[in-house]
């Protein structure tokens, strides 16, 4: 849907070229941000999750890669669907520590279901989660992408997303999210390998 709005505003948009130039990069600026987003959204819901009641929800990247290398046979559609699957996990891994290094993206070692740390995480990073589960979602980006094109005016979403939406998360959300993550981690005594404390690599 993204390359498809792109296209309409090229398509709508009168000369002179420049201005055309200009809504093209600023449009592909707003879908790299927004990756961001839903980026930053899948890892903090598949976290929530996890903590917060008895799901699965989500994979880490080693986990998918050791399945990938212990596989012997591969479908046509696993040889073009898997190299992308672990590029996003890949990709995903390495935002989620720029963005937030107190959190995990080791997914699969967190521990069980336990309801009195699944309360501690609820009651820490809740508020954090409902800002995110409110504007950042996939639903919510396509949701919007959908309304504007609608009313023959994408050029809005391209705004909000990129000025609006960008403001919250880099200026509100961002410092928020990294500071419950600690709060919340260290509430729950629980330590990753890949979380950072202080500067420093953590240890498990």
């Amino acid at each position: 849907m993204a390359p498809a709005t792109v296209w309409v505003m090229w398509r709508s948009l009168a000369t002179p070229m420049w201005v055309r130039g200009t809504v093209l990069l600023l449009a592909c600026i707003t879908i790299v941000t927004s990756s961001f987003h839903t980026t930053m959204y899948d890892h903090y819901k598949n976290v929530f999750l996890r903590l917060t009641g008895p799901f699965q929800e989500g994979e880490d990247y080693e986990a998918a890669r050791a399945r990938y290398e212990s596989k012997t046979t591969f479908s046509l559609l696993e040889k073009i669907t898997y190299p992308i699957y672990l590029f996003y996990l890949k990709s995903q891994r390495d935002y989620v520590m720029k963005f937030d290094p107190h959190t995990s993206a080791r997914l699969t070692l967190f521990p069980t279901f336990e309801p009195s740390r699944g309360e501690t995480y609820r009651s820490t990073a809740g508020r954090a989660m409902k800002v995110w589960r409110s504007i950042f979602g996939f639903g919510s980006m396509v949701f919007g992408l959908a309304l504007f094109n609608a009313i023959a005016h994408p050029e809005y979403y391209l705004v909000y997303r990129l000025v609006v939406l960008n403001a919250i998360f880099y200026g509100y959300l961002r410092p928020l999210q990294r500071r419950v993550s600690r709060e919340a981690f260290q509430k729950m005594n629980l330590v990753l390998p890949d979380q950072v404390d202080e500067g420093h690599l953590a240890v498990a």
